[in-house]
């Protein structure tokens, strides 16, 4: 029981894969390790290219309210676009969280070796 929790806590509370990590299932965590960070990067580039078209040219004399308006320019022109990308992270986590609990249960099942000392 106790690897159990461990291994959920950790995918749910340190990082996606995590928890597969500590069920030694070495492909699994490397995938839900990665696309997070695939997913922050499409992310950043894509909030880049919408961006850049709208900064202003000299940057020292913007002030707050340009960049508020900005903002809402990117919210009304793509308003899904943040709620993809928060989906597709929590689905990653609830993935990662559910199947961290299976892999150390299905682990804590198999019958162990004894080891002659």
């Amino acid at each position: 029981m106790k690897h159990i929790l461990i291994s959920v806590l950790l995918s749910a509370f340190v990082w996606p894969g995590t928890g597969q990590l500590y069920n030694r299932e070495w492909k699994k965590a490397a995938i839900l390790i990665i696309l997070p960070l695939f997913f922050g990067m499409s992310l950043v580039l894509g909030v880049g290219q919408k961006v850049a078209p709208n900064i202003p040219s000299d940057i020292s004399i913007s002030d707050k309210a340009q960049y508020q308006d900005l903002r809402d320019k990117m919210q009304k022109a793509d308003p899904g676009f943040f709620s993809v990308f928060q989906f597709l992270v929590f689905l990653t986590w609830a993935f990662g969280v559910a199947d961290a609990y299976l892999g150390a249960r299905e682990k804590n099942m198999k019958p162990q070796k004894n080891k002659l000392s």
